[in-house]
């Protein structure tokens, strides 16, 4: 029994409508690899009146267009490079990147590039883009490089990926309708972004006793050395407010508990996204308990925090801080998050891997609003600005999710449009 359906065909790709092309890339564009004089820094300037010299810096990781450059080019570098132009697509040669990206400028690039030109016979500017950062490529561009000890793009491995072809009309109502899609993704971020500003904002008044809470206004200021303070908070040093726990746990002799590893806190936003078991752990762990607040100290500044809603072990680049008695552990966790702790312990030792110093985070100074209440309703204010702002980023995930299987189904024809 035929399960092809009635006007579909299959090929290398997969089952595609019938009327829809099936090519090699190179088939269908121009590819070419970029270049570089030598020693380049003898050509770069900082003069505006040079080429846009054209590096993997200059592009974001969340859009489609590289829009400007750092660097420029003199014109005698030009002809040991290749010239691009608006329009043109750029790859990375590194998998690591793997993406594409339209030029909206001129300019030159290295070696590290490639470039797909002349392809508008055959493509959509906007559909060539959806499909060249689809998982369908992706997966060809591993298999063809399985085996290579280095996974990196060269000319030969893009010019052979296989690629589907629909009318130029109908890639242009796919494009629109993915286009659509990732317009409402960066509608989510920009308002992600600025309820994140908002907290930010809002946290540092809170905790420095600029805004205060209903019940709880100033009725006067004191003067301190960490600035002037309302007058019933208190000037506690960060060893005053929280216990640094030094408890350790041998994972050979114990299995049983859960580990949390740097790469598990989640940076600038408190959430733990993973944690591991102990069975294949043999060093030393630090031990914590609910309530406790984790920080990561190596590489203090990208603030990776966590309040602790069970008991288990992290690994002794996290610090575990215990809150004293004098302390909410919800509002000390906003403490460790906040500017001015960050600010503090990244004044680190070492500079390949640097480290937070206990012996200066232990003698910062922190004002702390001499009411456990006062504490608590500011660490509840906070925690509901970080739920909303949760919410808001599982709305983001499920437009994603929804792209995701939108770009499935349309750049494969089993859902048409025309």
């Amino acid at each position: 029994m035929n399960s092809i359906p009635k006007g579909y065909k299959k090929t290398e790709v997969g089952v595609i409508p019938e009327k829809w092309e099936v090519k090699k890339l190179g088939e269908a564009c121009k590819i070419l690899r970029g270049g570089s004089p030598r020693p380049i820094e003898d050509y770069l300037t900082t003069s505006p009146s040079g080429v846009n010299w054209i590096k993997i810096g200059d592009v974001s990781s969340d859009s489609k267009y590289i829009t400007n450059t750092e660097e420029k080019i003199i014109p005698e570098g030009i002809s040991y490079s290749r010239s691009v132009y608006p329009g043109d697509f750029l790859l990375s040669n590194s998998m690591s990147y793997g993406r594409p990206y339209i030029l909206n400028i001129e300019g030159c690039i290295h070696d590290g590039w490639l470039v797909l030109q002349d392809f508008c016979c055959f493509f959509e500017s906007d559909f060539l883009y959806y499909y060249l950062s689809s998982a369908s490529v992706l997966k060809q561009y591993e298999m063809k490089a399985s085996g290579s000890s280095v996974h990196n793009l060269n000319k030969d491995l893009v010019a052979d990926v296989i690629v589907v072809i629909p009318s130029l009309c109908e890639q242009q109502a796919i494009a629109e309708v993915l286009s659509d899609m990732d317009t409402l993704i960066q509608t989510q971020k920009e308002l992600i972004a600025k309820k994140r500003d908002i907290k930010q904002g809002t946290m540092q008044d809170l905790l420095f006793g600029r805004v205060r809470l209903p019940g709880y206004e100033t009725k006067g200021w004191k003067h301190t050395d960490i600035g002037d303070i309302p007058d019933d908070w208190e000037v506690k040093s960060f060893s005053n407010i929280a216990y640094l726990i030094k408890e350790t746990v041998d994972p050979t002799s114990n299995k049983s508990l859960n580990c949390v590893e740097l790469e598990h806190l989640s940076s600038s936003t408190g959430l733990l996204i993973d944690f591991d078991d102990l069975s294949d752990k043999s060093s030393l762990k630090n031990k914590f308990q609910q309530g406790d607040v984790l920080f990561g100290k190596l590489r203090s500044y990208l603030r990776k925090f966590w309040l602790c809603q069970w008991s288990g072990c992290c690994s002794t680049e996290i610090w575990v801080f215990r809150p004293k008695s004098i302390t909410n552990s919800v509002f000390l966790k906003y403490i460790v998050s906040s500017d001015q702790f960050v600010k503090v312990a990244s004044e680190s030792f070492g500079t390949h891997m640097p480290r937070a110093d206990w012996n200066v985070v232990k003698e910062c100074f922190f004002a702390i609003p001499a009411f456990y209440s006062e504490q608590q309703a500011i660490a509840q204010v906070l925690s509901d600005m970080d739920d909303e702002l949760e919410t808001l980023e599982a709305e983001l995930e499920k437009l994603n999710h929804m792209k995701r299987g939108m770009m499935q189904e349309l750049l494969t024809g089993r859902i048409r449009l025309i």
